[in-house]
């Protein structure tokens, strides 16, 4: 279940990001293309990715190598996003140097500020959730990168563990609080 919900929980952020990508990126054709029928698919898939990861996860008989399985499936899910986040500031910045350029149509550059204006809550709430996720995967991933196994023997180590196994399994519970105060 831990692994169900970890795995259910990155995908879903790199899928909230991607959907912000998509809205900015897109412009009028967004509607078009999200559609609620693709993103119950997208969930659902989504869903059962998560289950098919985390019984894969049921083989492994090393709490190093799942420790390094996990690291392995996390951190495309936490580059991609980063690189999401890259790309739409990015788009947002240019969006607001072409409105600030062309000044002499004012009309059209209240239109599409208002456009711009009506994204950037979204997209900063995405934003927030990404690096309260990034900040709950770092301990775990910092001490499977490190090859650190529970040791009964170093109480300190094994504080730390616990510790940040703890803020992990909490991140899926901090991304909605996260993003209702935003």
């Amino acid at each position: 279940m831990a692994g169900l919900s970890i795995y259910a929980s990155m995908l879903n952020v790199m899928a909230l990001t991607t959907d912000r990508f998509l809205g900015v990126h897109l412009h009028l054709r967004y509607e078009e293309i999200v559609t609620v029928k693709r993103v119950a698919v997208a969930v659902a898939i989504i869903w059962v990715l998560s289950g098919v990861l985390s019984i894969a996860g049921l083989w492994i008989t090393s709490l190093v190598s799942y420790q390094v399985y996990n690291a392995a499936l996390i951190a495309p899910c936490l580059l991609t996003t980063a690189l999401l986040h890259c790309k739409i500031l990015a788009v947002v910045r240019r969006h607001g140097n072409a409105i600030w350029a062309q000044q002499e149509i004012v009309q059209n550059r209240n239109s599409t500020f208002t456009n711009v204006q009506r994204h950037k809550p979204s997209i900063r709430s995405t934003f927030y959730v990404y690096l309260v996720s990034l900040l709950c995967y770092l301990p775990v991933a910092c001490l499977g990168a490190l090859g650190i196994k529970y040791d009964t023997e170093n109480i300190g180590l094994l504080i730390l563990q616990l510790y940040s196994i703890t803020i992990w399994f909490a991140s899926s519970c901090l991304n909605p609080l996260v993003s209702a105060e935003i």
